[in-house]
């Protein structure tokens, strides 16, 4: 009897042990239930410390999840002030410092998910009083020169600025404060100069405030001749490129140096069997004259009137060669050395950077520099056919060389590439002309 009482004692220890086992692991995972249910909450702006000039508007955000993703609402406060509550994530709520009191506040928010747990966050941030906003200025030294130029910029801002950008015009920039820079091309650059500070940021700009020409006449005009004026009274600049004197623009003349008038041939189907010389206006309209010059046909240079001012004359192809082999060649860049800097978003910027006529269409590789002035501009051409072709894109301009009965070389530059082309075609085509003096 004593025997079946201890067996029966110890296997109601041993249950009793069972179950408070189990008991304890259902109470754990209760309690572990329970904290996987407690939220998360973080304030991810301002950061905690912040200082914050009186009159700023910040928007204060609020990042909240929960591990079964069942977030109730966030409360939210600034000096145990309530400013709302949301229930959907990130919340940002707009708060304007211009009635707040100057000094440090608390900005707390309180996730609650629909267990009732809750998690609580909060910075603290300082406003303090509202400063003034910089007012750019500058001056550099020297202005002018011959290049390479070295000019040192001087910044004369007021009101305390901080950080400093500069553009040179020529597509360097710079962040220092007060920077030494080289232009290394000839040109008229413009220079901006932006400040700023935590207030606020101002800029100055000084258009074509730098200018810069080359040593040994480079970009200058012809000694003793800056102007030449056509048998129309339309007058040219000069540039002398090593020992050529050239015009700067293109010839625009409705008459030879006689006096004789140059055919005005607008009709497709007449130009298109011509053998004397003739010219047009660009797509027949005079809009183009004053921007691109005229185009004229081969036999325009050939007439014995002389399609140049006296003392002037239409290239040979060999003296076009020499301008090339002045310059360095034909291959890019140099044909963009001898192509007007105005340009559809010239990275030069300034008077460079233009969507106006006469200019360049853009591109993202290839801008003009003009870097000897000679300033060439694309007039497009009109096809032996008659049709206008690539104003903007394409500059096209005679030599009086023949190559054969029926064409003549020609120099061509290019919106989309460095080089300088040389072609032979139709004499019956339209191209531009540029003079060069006996």
């Amino acid at each position: 009897m004593k025997k079946y009482s201890l067996i029966a004692f110890i296997g109601a220890v041993f249950l009793l042990c069972i179950f408070l086992f189990i008991s304890s692991c259902k109470k754990k995972d209760k309690e572990e239930d329970k904290t996987n249910q407690i939220p998360t909450c973080t304030i991810t702006n301002p950061p905690d410390g912040q200082q914050i000039a009186k009159g700023e508007t910040v928007i204060v955000s609020v990042e909240a999840t929960d591990a079964d993703g069942a977030i109730n609402e966030v409360q939210f406060t600034i000096d145990g002030i309530g400013r709302g509550s949301a229930g959907s994530f990130p919340y940002n709520y707009s708060w304007n410092t211009s009635d707040e009191a100057l000094g440090v506040h608390t900005i707390k928010a309180t996730a609650i998910d629909n267990a009732g747990g809750n998690k609580t966050d909060q910075v603290t941030v300082e406003i303090i009083e509202s400063g003034d906003i910089p007012v750019a200025a500058f001056t550099g030294s020297p202005t002018s020169g011959t290049a390479p130029l070295t000019v040192n910029f001087t910044d004369q801002s007021t009101n305390n600025p901080t950080s400093w950008q500069w553009d040179f015009g020529d597509g360097d920039t710079s962040t220092l404060q007060n920077p030494a820079h080289t232009f290394n091309s000839a040109g008229t650059y413009t220079v901006e100069l932006l400040v700023s500070n935590g207030y606020g940021s101002d800029a100055e700009l000084k258009s074509a405030y730098i200018t810069v020409t080359y040593e040994g006449g480079l970009g200058e005009p012809c000694p003793g001749v800056p102007t030449v004026t056509d048998i129309d009274g339309n007058v040219y600049n000069t540039v002398l490129i090593g020992s050529q004197c050239w015009m700067k623009e293109n010839l625009k003349t409705t008459a030879y140096s006689n006096g004789s008038a140059i055919p005005n041939v607008t009709s497709s189907s007449a130009w298109e069997t011509l053998t004397t010389g003739a010219y047009v206006w660009y797509d027949n309209d005079i809009y183009w004259k004053d921007r691109y010059g005229a185009l004229y046909n081969w036999h325009a240079i050939a007439d014995t009137n002389g399609l140049c001012p006296a003392g002037w004359h239409v290239p040979t192809n060999d003296e076009w060669t020499a301008l090339t082999d002045y310059i360095g060649g034909t291959v890019s860049p140099h044909g963009n050395e001898l192509k007007s800097c105005r340009q559809v978003n010239s990275p030069l910027g300034g008077g460079c950077n233009t969507s106006e006529h006469p200019r360049w269409d853009e591109d993202d590789n290839h801008w003009g520099t003009d870097d000897y002035e000679f300033s060439g501009l694309p007039g497009g051409y009109r096809a032996w056919d008659g049709v206008f072709n690539a104003i903007g894109g394409n500059g096209f301009w005679w030599s009086s060389t023949e190559t054969f009965s029926h064409a003549a070389w020609f120099r061509s530059l290019k919106y989309s590439n460095g080089h300088v082309g040389k072609y032979d075609y139709s004499k019956r085509d339209g191209y531009s002309i540029r003079c060069l003096r006996d």
